[in-house]
């Protein structure tokens, strides 16, 4: 009797969490992109891309106010372009794809330090993936708060029949403080992992 019922609580948790999936999977689909499109670049446009859309250079030692900056700006970013997007009832297509960017930035960074730095690579990864995740973890939030006000938006706009959560416009302002006081924590987490690859690095070429 009990799997009929943890079946249909499994539908409907997947259910509810379908935007947050779907963004996941444009993050991923940007990452595998990001790879592949290395490849088949030079080194100078790929070091300009790597530039643009993540914000780093491609196998560069930073200083910690240098990582600080660059991860708190980049997140910062994009997460004030999400927050403005929720107040558009048109903006869907534009929060889809920041995933899909933030994806890109994450597989040409990997692609590139994976080919630079084969002799530390298993280093690079341990300093790269828990910052990437928590950066790319913060951003899917984002942009799930911004559809989920866009399409509220869309529906006050559009549709005949009123939107039933009233409450989602005034507690957005409050969860992009939090997403704000997260971007801060993470930028600062990712200095963590850096002094800790820097070390490792020193040690092991030493």
């Amino acid at each position: 009797m009990r799997l009929p019922r943890d079946a249909g609580r499994f539908v409907r948790q997947t259910q509810q969490n379908m935007p947050l999936i779907l963004l996941g999977a444009l993050f991923l689909a940007g990452a595998f992109c990001g790879s592949g499109l290395y490849r088949t670049m030079g080194e100078k446009t790929a070091n300009t891309l790597i530039l643009l859309l993540s914000g780093t250079g491609e196998a560069q030692s930073f200083r910690f106010g240098s990582v600080f900056r660059t991860v708190f700006f980049t997140n910062l970013g994009l997460c004030a372009l999400l927050f403005l997007c929720g107040f558009c009832a048109i903006s869907q297509p534009v929060i889809l794809l920041v995933p899909f960017v933030k994806g890109l930035g994450f597989g040409l960074v990997a692609a590139a330090n994976t080919v630079l730095l084969s002799p530390f690579s298993a280093f690079f990864w341990l300093k790269f993936l828990p910052g990437a995740f928590l950066s790319a973890a913060f951003i899917l939030v984002c942009a799930r708060q911004s559809l989920e006000l866009s399409c509220y938006v869309y529906q006050s706009v559009f549709s005949a029949k009123p939107p039933e959560r009233h409450a989602l416009p005034a507690a957005y302002g409050g969860k992009y403080l939090g997403l704000a006081a997260a971007c801060m924590g993470i930028s600062l987490l990712d200095v963590l992992f850096d002094w800790v690859y820097e070390l490792v690095s020193a040690a092991a070429g030493g």
